[in-house]
């Protein structure tokens, strides 16, 4: 399969060859003179179908309020929760479920609900270092698989008399720091087990999402171990846990590893760490390799995202802030073929970079992140498409909390583009409204 970083730089050297007229024999110099194009919005492209708000970590599901929901759920928009199979403080024994392990866990998935009735569910297991996974699941210090696949069978059959649908199950989680030692042996006695049990009980059958594992290295590695063994069927989602603190040429090397190692089984993240701490919500260079990490992903083909320790914008921070405004722009839009003159098929860190999204027939974003020079007067264009208005939002080191709102103007023979400024260091969102 053409690795999808090679299909991209193809793309963006296809862009910058011919950039037409708004209409069949028609000229205009703004579309000529566009350094930004966004291609084959009739087409469509990859879409990112979801984006997860995780309540595993310490705490986090008992502040998933009401209020809280409808802000993640409602305003922000997404449409996915991530619970934790809490293996060792929730499972003493075969058959024994603690309840109120899971308490918080059931208020959180109630509270999400309400919000959004069809949120798909998610669940995880908890990491816990060597702690993982309560003693009676193993044999020689490690899992024995047979075992533990009765303990999901436990927790499936606990969540559905409370009421509640698994959709996705990840039956590991960062292999690297567990004693489990989940090889992709086990996994294939784990995944079979458990859904025959399911078949066999009325449970709705979860799609498993392998391996959740550390880094896309160790993620691609055991992938490729588990289809050279014939077993890959038995995976729907591969994914992987990216963090921005690692994002370097090498690290981006390893997630197109990744996309190749997912033979099209569509790539999830189901751990994206931004790596911002938000007690000052002003750490720009932690948003700044926070969003370069979340664009390497729609270059790949993620189809879902999870964000680990997501800040709604209530949180009063810069980061919560866009953030925010990332996952309510993306969540159920296309990608599309974005060329803005870099002549990079990956996100920079010291120039223009642009990627664009149709998020319904009439509207598209486009994000641009301007990590190089100060550009003035850049003009974009949807191609294909007339503009009818376009609205920006743009985040400095230096600029409030909420950025800086404002239109475009737009230019060119019946509005075939829009025209802006672009600071050096800055982080713009522009709302593309077309005719």
């Amino acid at each position: 399969m053409l690795a999808r970083a090679a299909l991209v730089a193809v793309l963006l050297t296809a862009c910058a060859a011919e950039l037409p007229g708004e209409e069949e024999g028609e000229t205009s110099s703004a579309v000529k003179d566009a350094e930004i194009v966004v291609r084959g919005f009739d087409d469509g492209g990859a879409k990112v179908k979801s984006w997860g708000y995780d309540v595993k970590q310490d705490g986090a599901a008992r502040k998933l309020k009401p209020a809280l929901a409808k802000e993640v759920f409602g305003d922000v928009g997404m449409n996915l929760i991530r619970v934790a199979v809490r293996a060792t403080v929730g499972h003493p024994k075969k058959g024994d479920v603690t309840g109120s392990a899971y308490a918080d866990d059931l208020e959180a998935i109630a509270n999400a609900k309400a919000v959004r009735p069809g949120l798909a569910v998610f669940a995880s297991l908890k990491l816990l270092g060597k702690e993982t996974f309560p003693g009676w699941v193993k044999t020689g210090g490690e899992v024995d698989a047979p075992t533990y696949a009765e303990l999901l069978e436990d927790y499936l059959a606990f969540m559905k008399a409370k009421g509640v649908t698994i959709d996705w199950l990840g039956v590991d989680c960062e292999r690297k720091w567990n004693e489990g030692n989940i090889t992709p042996a086990k996994y294939v006695t784990i995944v079979n087990r458990v859904t025959a049990w399911a078949k066999q009980n009325d449970v709705k059958v979860p799609g498993f999402i392998a391996a959740e594992d550390y880094g896309p290295g160790d993620t691609a590695s055991w992938a490729n171990q588990l289809a050279n063994q014939g077993d890959f069927s038995l995976v729907d989602r591969l994914g992987v846990h990216l963090y921005s603190k690692h994002r370097e040429p090498s690290y981006l090397d390893k997630m197109d590893d990744v996309m190749n190692a997912s033979r099209q089984k569509g790539l999830w993240d189901s751990e994206l760490h931004w790596n911002d701490l938000d007690d000052d919500g002003v750490k720009f260079d932690e948003i700044k390799s926070g969003m370069l990490l979340a664009f390497d992903h729609f270059d790949r083909g993620f189809e879902s995202m999870t964000w680990w320790a997501f800040k709604a914008p209530s949180e009063g921070t810069k980061s919560a802030n866009v953030q925010s405004e990332l996952v309510r722009s993306t969540v159920g839009a296309s990608v599309l073929a974005t060329s803005d003159g870099s002549g990079n098929d990956r996100m920079a860190t010291n120039t223009l970079s642009a990627r664009g999204f149709k998020n319904d027939e009439t509207h598209a974003t486009v994000w641009v992140l301007n990590f190089g020079a100060a550009r003035k007067g850049e003009i974009t264009q949807i191609g294909g498409q007339k503009v009818a208005s376009a609205s920006y939002v743009q985040w400095t080191s230096t600029s409030a909390v909420g950025g800086a709102k404002g239109n475009a103007s737009l230019v060119g023979k019946n509005a075939a583009a829009f025209r802006m400024d672009y600071p050096a260091g800055t982080i713009t969102r522009v709302s593309v409204t077309l005719k």
